[in-house]
């Protein structure tokens, strides 16, 4: 079976190739968009604005404004950069206590639900990502 691309986050192949690969477009599509969501803007040569840029809203406050602000973003990016894929729910959360006190301030929680279409099967995913 041919390889589609390499599998995110990167691990040693069980076959002995260099790199593990993603051989199914959902792996493919998911580790496309784990890539896109922990790459902050400008960090990759000749796509400046390739990547999210979650780590600049660890530190602002976790109010309605900045998780709207971050769905946002990511749902721009998203339909920049992977077209194919649309997101069906996107959740941004931080862990609270019992009194919804937040358990660690500088900690947020990225939850992605996915659908895409292969000819004329859709096919759905997610993604949680912890910042």
């Amino acid at each position: 079976m041919k390889s589609i691309n390499i599998s995110f986050p990167i691990e040693d192949s069980p076959r002995g190739h260099f790199f593990k690969m993603n051989n199914l477009s959902k792996d493919a599509l998911s580790s496309n968009l784990i890539l896109l969501l922990t790459t902050d803007e400008g960090e990759r040569f000749y796509e400046p604005n390739y990547g999210v840029n979650l780590r600049r809203f660890l530190f602002e406050p976790t109010d309605d404004l900045t998780i709207s602000d971050i769905e946002q973003h990511v749902r721009e990016k998203v339909d920049t950069f992977i077209p194919q894929l649309k997101i069906k729910n996107l959740e941004v959360l931080q862990e609270k206590d019992a009194e919804g006190n937040p358990l660690n301030d500088n900690q947020l929680t990225v939850i992605v639900d996915f659908i895409y279409s292969e000819d004329v099967f859709n096919q759905t995913g997610r993604i949680e990502i912890v910042f």
